[in-house]
């Protein structure tokens, strides 16, 4: 439940728009910006509640709808506007990752899979990498 006392911030369409990548960063720039401004953040259910025990409450219904145009995002003076408090932001948020550097060491906190899950990868990794074998990965695009 959110904290009534604190000015809150929200997206409906995370986990909506974009691929599994598309929405980590989605995500990530959503946490990042309400922890910059001291707002509480409410989100849809999404694969990254399951993956990063990302456990925020769900989206007010009936909230102004205000677009990552309309925040300024992609604008030099982005991060010296006023806060955008009790609206529905919409984006893919993929602004240049310089801007969120100065918290980097909490992007990676939120983004922590869960204990099981690290567990599962860990072992996965080290198979990679053992008897010295250097992986390789590829990204190729899907759909159109």
């Amino acid at each position: 439940m959110t904290d009534s006392r604190r000015p809150t911030v929200a997206s409906s369409t995370l986990g909506a728009i974009g691929r599994f990548g598309n929405q980590v960063l989605q995500y990530g720039f959503l946490r990042l910006y309400a922890e910059r401004h001291g707002l509480a953040l409410e989100t849809p259910p999404w694969i990254g509640r399951e993956l990063f025990a990302c456990c925020e409450p769900p989206v007010t219904p009936g909230r102004a709808v205000l677009t990552e145009l309309e925040l300024g995002v992609f604008e030099a003076e982005f991060e010296s506007r006023e806060p955008a408090e009790g609206v529905d932001l919409w984006g893919w948020f993929q602004v240049d990752t310089a801007t969120l550097a100065r918290q980097q060491r909490l992007f990676r906190e939120i983004l922590q899979p869960r204990p099981a899950i690290a567990e599962r990868l860990e072992a996965a990794v080290a198979r990679l990498y053992a008897g010295g074998r250097t992986p390789i990965a590829l990204h190729p695009p899907r759909g159109a």
